[in-house]
């Protein structure tokens, strides 16, 4: 606001900030403001009047100080509303009880909730569902016949059947008498006979030397084929299942011990098909080659290092002569093998029997240096 202007509410002229203290003594003027006394609405005074009887205290309580009424005019109540007339009530169902809210009783006073209850009647248990139909499988029965085209069959003629030996009459025996006290004898099982030989029976025994009977059937050579398929075929010898040893093997690898043996099988095999005819094993020893477990053998001709790989066995053969030079050392528990020709050195390490190389290596430089008898074994 500027200073001289007139105040917008009050009406008073504005003065500047040192002219304040004049205004501060200026009297106060007495303002009218109008006051409406009249109340909107009527209202009761309250009286609040104690629960004992003044009388009754014994004049130890003053009676309350009177309630100033008020000087205005009492002003009349407004007339009451008419009072509404209640409907007449309709026909209602009596209500119903109000169920007794829980309690807490005492443990005495609850009724007893377990003991003996009875038991359903027992039930028969269902009866097993009945078990599946097995599949129906259509089986053809093989047709006869040799196996072969039925024009290659019927060009080869039919086999004749064979001949008949007569068979010759025994000759008349005069009847012995018969015993008094005579037990009969037990039969014999046929599978008896079969499984366990001889039996007990009075039938003649088949002993060494004896003939063959006539009589009975020939075994066929090959036994199952067709009839007529292998007319005029001969079988091979049959060589048996005993054991077949012609280059003396087993005996050179019976002094390996029983781990080195079973490591040995597989290598040996190996080294029996490479032995030639009337060659003959002298001396044995197993150990590990190309990774794989192989063998050392002396034959009478060569030494021959082979192992066990798996469709390609690795081979080496070395011949007994001035360009042969033999390896070897030991600890305490291996030894070793370094066969040497030509600048290239073939290793058979882990030897578990330790006696079994030096006696190898002793063999074999005796046969180098041409002499009969090896000399003390030493590696």
């Amino acid at each position: 606001m500027a200073v001289g202007a007139p105040c917008p509410s009050c009406g008073a002229v504005a003065v500047a900030p040192d002219a304040l203290d004049s205004l501060l003594s200026t009297e106060a003027t007495e303002v009218e403001v109008p006051f409406d006394d009249e109340p909107t609405t009527s209202f009761t005074l309250l009286a609040v009047l104690p629960e004992v009887p003044v009388d009754g205290l014994d004049g130890e309580l003053a009676a309350p100080p009177p309630v100033a009424s008020s000087p205005r005019p009492p002003t009349p109540a407004p007339p009451a509303p008419p009072a509404p007339v209640a409907a007449p009530a309709p026909d209602t169902p009596p209500a119903a009880p109000v169920a007794e809210l829980p309690q807490r009783r005492a443990l005495a006073d609850t009724p007893a909730q377990w003991g003996p209850r009875d038991h359903p009647a027992p039930v028969m248990a269902p009866p097993p569902p009945a078990p599946l139909d097995p599949p129906a499988v259509t089986r053809t029965r093989p047709q006869g016949g040799t196996g072969l085209p039925p024009g290659l069959s019927a060009t080869r003629p039919p086999s004749p059947p064979p001949a008949s030996v007569p068979t010759p009459a025994a000759p008349s025996v005069p009847a012995a008498p018969e015993p008094v006290d005579v037990v009969p004898e037990r039969p014999t099982h046929p599978r008896v006979r079969r499984w366990f030989g001889r039996g007990s029976g009075s039938e003649p025994d088949g002993e060494p030397g004896a003939e063959p009977d006539e009589a009975a059937p020939a075994i066929a050579a090959f036994d199952g084929a067709p009839e007529g398929l292998l007319d005029g075929v001969e079988p091979e010898p049959d060589r048996g299942d005993a054991v077949i040893d012609p280059g003396g093997i087993d005996a050179a690898a019976s002094r390996l011990s029983a781990g080195a043996r079973r490591n040995a099988n597989s290598p040996l095999a190996v080294v029996a098909a490479l032995l030639e005819e009337g060659e003959k094993a002298e001396a044995v020893v197993q150990g590990e080659y190309q990774h794989r477990p192989g063998v050392a053998v002396l034959t009478d001709r060569r030494v021959i290092v082979a192992n066990d790989r798996r469709w390609a066995p690795d081979v080496r053969t070395f011949e007994c002569d001035e360009r042969l030079v033999v390896h070897g050392w030991q600890d305490d528990r291996r030894a070793t093998l370094v066969f040497v020709v030509a600048g290239v050195g073939v290793e058979l390490s882990a030897v578990s029997d330790r006696p079994l190389a030096r006696d190898l290596a002793a063999r074999v430089r005796a046969r180098v240096a041409g002499d009969d008898a090896p000399s003390t074994p030493s590696l």
